[in-house]
């Protein structure tokens, strides 16, 4: 090393300085706090994924008038009832690959008088109401599990 070096090497010696210390710590904590605060949320969405999947491991329940909906969030039900093809419609504007469609929602009349709403897919187009083909509207009773 030649002595300028030498004497360069001397002169950068560690100044503390009370002003770069506390953003450096206030820094670290602010890290600290956003990890810890994803670890907590990581074990939060894992209870959630495990009630999901217990929910979803239990036999099909029978849609009745008198089941409680809080509770059921993903549970399978059936249901049975007749689809009121002259009431469906189209539901979300989306493309699938350059061809636009959106989803068929069919009404279903349960039997005990209720209807409810079914997500039966997304069609073309050229395949939504009123222009749905007939292979696509199944007549008479139907039982649904969902």
């Amino acid at each position: 090393m030649n002595s300028a070096a030498a004497e360069g090497a001397r002169r950068r010696r560690f100044r503390f300085q009370l002003g770069a210390t506390l953003v450096t710590l206030a820094g670290v904590a602010l890290l600290v706090g956003l990890g810890t605060w994803q670890l907590q949320r990581l074990s939060w969405k894992e209870g959630l994924i495990a009630a999901a999947q217990a929910q979803l491991a239990q036999p099909p329940r029978e849609l009745t008038p008198d089941i409680p909906l809080d509770g059921t969030d993903y549970r399978h039900l059936t249901a049975h009832g007749r689809y009121l093809h002259e009431r469906s419609f189209a539901f979300g504007l989306a493309a699938n690959g350059n061809e636009p469609g959106a989803l068929l929602v069919t009404p279903f009349a349960l039997d005990d008088g209720r209807v409810i709403l079914v997500d039966r897919g997304w069609l073309p187009e050229r395949l939504l109401p009123p222009r749905v083909p007939a292979g696509l509207q199944p007549e008479g009773e139907r039982t649904l599990t969902g």
